[in-house]
């Protein structure tokens, strides 16, 4: 098209731009897109088109992101409140290496941020992030049941701090089109 009209490239590519940037409706192709104004080759004193009515939408837009954002943050986040243990709480705490819940010890101090400072049952002295700790329910640690945990064929108790398994026959999967 521009060899057959003789136009020059540079002045087809500034008159695509400036087709882009005109208003339709309310809003330029370029603004849609990429969600502001673009530059153009005209000058202008009105570089901000959007009205009054449009900068209020689009701040309770925003609002209401931000709302839904920090209740997505808050229904989520593993932050616990510390407000429940106190010093002397009988407590567990989460092994960093494995992340099980096989250290017992007891809370000596409350401390800012978040931190408890924890005598394990080691005897060692230990400063330990709230979502790292938790509350010893009943004493179901296994100091109290000697290491001890009840057979298969036995029921656990409240105390066994394995987690209570089905006794239904479970079948093996089919794959692949193949019974087992």
């Amino acid at each position: 098209m521009a060899l057959k009209t003789d136009l020059d490239e540079d002045a087809m590519a500034r008159g695509l731009l400036e087709l882009r940037n005109t208003p339709v409706k309310g809003m330029a192709p370029s603004e849609r897109v990429f969600g502001r104004v673009m530059r153009t080759l005209i000058p202008s004193l009105n570089l901000g088109r959007r009205s009054g009515e449009e900068f209020e939408m689009a701040a309770e837009k925003l609002s209401r992101l931000e709302e839904q954002r920090e209740r997505a943050f808050n229904k989520t986040a593993r932050l616990r409140d510390a407000s429940d243990i106190t010093a002397g709480s009988k407590v567990r705490v989460r092994d960093h290496v494995t992340g099980r819940w096989d250290t017992s010890g007891e809370v000596i101090e409350v401390l800012p941020h978040q931190q408890l400072k924890v005598k394990l049952q080691e005897g060692l002295v230990s400063i330990r992030n709230r979502s790292h700790i938790r509350l010893d329910v009943a004493g179901t640690g296994p100091q109290d049941t000697g290491g001890a945990r009840p057979q298969d064929d036995e029921e656990a108790g409240p105390g066994d701090p394995r987690p209570r398994r089905s006794t239904r026959e479970r079948r093996r999967p089919q794959r692949l089109g193949t019974a087992a």
